[in-house]
C-alpha cells in the first residue's frame, strides 16, 4: 500500500466531533424511555403477527 493510500484511509475514518457538549442525565433518561417504548412495540407487532399467523393457520 502506497502512502498516498493510506493517508486516503486516513482522511475516510470516523473522527468524534467534540462541539456537542455530551448528553446529561436527564437526557439519557429520555433517550432510554424511547429506546425500551421503540423495543416494546416492535414486540407487541410481533406477537400480533404470530397470532393473525396462528390464526390462519
Amino acid at each position: 500500500m502506497s502512502a498516498q493510500s493510506d493517508h486516503f484511509l486516513h482522511d475516510m475514518s470516523f473522527s468524534r466531533e467534540t462541539a456537542e457538549p455530551p448528553l446529561t442525565s436527564s437526557e439519557r433518561a429520555i433517550r432510554w424511555i424511547m429506546v425500551i417504548g421503540f423495543v416494546s412495540i416492535i414486540v407487541l407487532e410481533g406477537w400480533l403477527l404470530w397470532k393473525v399467523w396462528t390464526f390462519w393457520a
